[in-house]
Order: structure tokens, then sequence, then C-alpha cells
């Protein structure tokens, strides 16, 4: 199975911002598009870095796509303090997360990785068929999530250039209708198309 490769440090970092208390991840990850008029919560006039060419993580999803990623009605777009550093110290996140009766099955990031480097591609068919869909270097990975029991995750990460990346993060509250992930049939894989649609809106280099 093609694990989650993100520790549960980082991936509390993106989905729920717990800015304390881990340390340590040496992983691969952490997250002009069409633009929408949500509401930012705790945006304020935080200005993104220019190496964001006036992006903003909460611009590149549309409603109806975090509605069906999420599986519920009218999830809430809210950002997330402005840039941060991640879990790991050795880069820094801008993220909106989408809310749904106080869980967040959907959060996006751009990330600067000066320590970290480049996103390094992935060789399972879902990241090759999108690196080949986006002309970048992609890495995504699935499993259960390492705090939360009864959470299926995916983490998608697309890389570009100046050492840059988004981050899609998917949860989903697992039922006993869920399918047991595999390598072919997965939270990420089942959600490949939307999350290149996602990712297609981000028009660096």
């Amino acid at each position: 199975m093609n694990r989650v490769i993100t520790t549960g440090c980082l991936l509390i970092t993106v989905a729920a911002l717990a800015a304390t208390g881990c340390a340590g991840d040496d992983g691969t990850a952490a997250h002009t598009g069409d633009h929408h008029d949500h509401h930012h919560d705790a945006a304020g006039g935080y200005q993104p870095p220019a190496a964001f060419e006036g992006l903003d993580p909460c611009s590149i999803t549309t409603p109806a796509e975090a509605a069906a990623l999420s599986g519920k009605p009218d999830p809430r777009p809210t950002r997330n303090g402005g840039m941060h550093p991640d879990m790991s110290a050795a880069a820094t996140i801008d993220t909106c997360s989408w809310l749904v009766d106080g869980f967040d099955p959907l959060a996006v990031s751009f990330q600067l990785r000066d320590q970290l480097g480049g996103v390094e591609q992935g060789q399972d068919a879902t990241s090759k068929w999108m690196a080949e869909q986006l002309g970048h270097p992609a890495h995504l990975s699935f499993g259960k999530n390492p705090v939360e029991a009864g959470v299926e995750d995916c983490a998608a990460f697309v890389g570009y250039s100046g050492n840059r990346a988004v981050t899609v993060l998917l949860r989903l509250r697992a039922t006993a209708a869920t399918p047991t992930p595999t390598d072919t049939d997965n939270l990420c894989s089942r959600n490949q198309t939307t999350l290149r649609d996602i990712f297609a809106r981000t028009r660096w280099q």
C-alpha cells in the first residue's frame, strides 16, 4: 500500500494548523487562477509573499469542488493566519481550510520549500498521471490518519519552480461503507480529476 509519507505532525499542521507541539519531518511534504468571492477568516491585511504571484490558496478551489470532495453542502473556506512554519520547521506554508461542521475535509496550502528542495516525483500510477497532466512533479500518498482514528487521508503535492509547492490534503471520516484503500482505489485515486483541476489553476512555472 502506498502509505501517506507525511508524519502525523505535518498532517495536523495542514489540516488544523496546530503550530506547536510536534517536531521533525524530513519528508517530501509540508500547498493567474480562477478567483472566487470567498470569506477569508483571519486574513486581515496580510499580504502573501511575492513568490505566490498574487494567488490566494482559497482561490483555486471552487465551492462546488469543495462540496463534492467533502460530501457536504456549503463548506466554508477559512484562511489560517498567513505564512507560518510547517511542522518540519524547514518550510513555510499559507493554508486555506474548508470547514464543515467543525471538520476540515479539504485544505489547500502554498508552500515555500527553501530548505526541503523540490517535490520528489512519486512512482505510483496516480502520481505519474498527475505529473503528465500538469507538467510538474507530483507526489500523492494515502492512508489512515496517524492521529485521528477513523479518518482516511490523501496528501497530494505538486512542485513548481523556486522550491514552491501546492499541497492539497483530503480527509474523509470513514464509515462501514468506506472502501478499504488499495494502491488502485483510494482517496487520492478516486478524486484525481478534481485534484488535477485544482492544481491546474496554479499558473506558476
